[in-house]
């Protein structure tokens, strides 16, 4: 019955009305389709096979991931208020106290996760980077986008949004995983300035197809490891301290840590959650489509609210 449902009516179609706002219909129905995608089902009635010890345990190791994903309580507790208000909708005798137990934030000193950039410690960065790192820098803050989503960025993929004084970027273009992301005013200078200085060095005007980071291969675009080194070393430039917090592993990954400080920052100004999410890109491949937020409603929450990401 469920699974015959399932195939005409999409999460958030099932979930609209459950919930009494726009946002937390959003919320919920991010959370269960992040479950979805974790669990690698096809729908949300795949959820619901299974003994109730087999899915609380798969939600507990969902939390899990969350946890070393750096996902902050209050984000977590919407997640898991989600996925508890579509289990107990479809009559699911789930022991909610049980999971609860088990998903406790754990304090980050004691399981080395790596954290956000400080605001200062970007501003340090920035005042000895030099036109290509400037920008990379303030893509990576301002739109917390992934580095490799950073790599394949075409010069089709930007365009400005001059009321706002602000760079409008379609992120993963052409995919399944494409979505909508904006970035600062200060991104979009820095940006401009390294198009011209690459336009000079090229000798030509860039066409839509250019990579605006080109690889050392004619054609080709650059990589994460370049990019990630270039920071390294940047990092020591400015004289910014790493911990260790693991053999391998530092308190602040040269580029991850740029998606924590967007996450995080705008997390601090109580930005609708489901808006958050769909600007880094959560909210993306064909399940994502049903709940996606509307680009200008996107556009007008980073106008509210994305201010407090941009540095000098």
């Amino acid at each position: 019955m469920a699974q015959a449902l399932a195939e005409s009516v999409s999460v958030a179609q099932l979930l609209e009305r459950l919930c009494k706002t726009e946002d937390t219909w959003r919320n919920y129905t991010g959370a269960v389709e992040g479950f979805i995608e974790y669990r690698n089902v096809d729908s949300w009635a795949d959820l619901l096979q299974g003994e109730p010890k087999v899915i609380e345990d798969s939600i507990i190791a969902y939390f899990q991931k969350l946890e070393d994903d750096g996902l902050s309580p209050s984000y977590k507790n919407v997640i898991r208020a989600g996925l508890q208000k579509f289990y107990v909708s479809q009559r699911a005798r789930l022991d909610w106290d049980y999971i609860k137990s088990q998903i406790v934030s754990k304090n980050p000193d004691s399981v080395g996760l790596d954290r956000a950039y400080t605001k200062a410690e970007i501003a340090l960065l920035l005042k000895h980077a030099d036109l290509k790192l400037r920008a990379t820098i303030l893509l990576l803050a301002t739109t917390g986008m992934r580095v490799e989503a950073l790599c394949e960025l075409k010069y089709k993929h930007l365009r400005p949004v001059l009321k706002f004084d602000l760079l409008y970027i379609k992120i993963y273009a052409g995919t399944n995983t494409e979505y909508d992301a904006f970035a600062s005013k200060n991104c979009l200078a820095a940006v401009r300035a390294w198009l011209q200085s690459l336009k000079e060095e090229i000798g030509r005007e860039l066409s839509d197809e250019d990579y605006i980071f080109p690889g050392n291969e004619t054609g080709e675009h650059i990589t994460k490891k370049a990019i990630e080194s270039a920071i390294v070393r940047l990092i020591k430039k400015a004289g910014i301290a790493r911990e260790k917090i693991s053999k391998r592993r530092y308190d602040i990954a040269p580029c991850h840590s740029f998606r924590k400080y967007f996450s995080s920052t705008l997390e601090s100004t109580h930005m609708p959650h489901g808006l958050k999410e769909a600007l880094m890109g959560h909210f993306s491949g064909v399940q994502g489509r049903y709940r996606r937020p509307p680009i200008q409603k996107l556009l007008m929450a980073y106008v509210e609210y994305g201010g407090v990401l941009d540095i000098q």
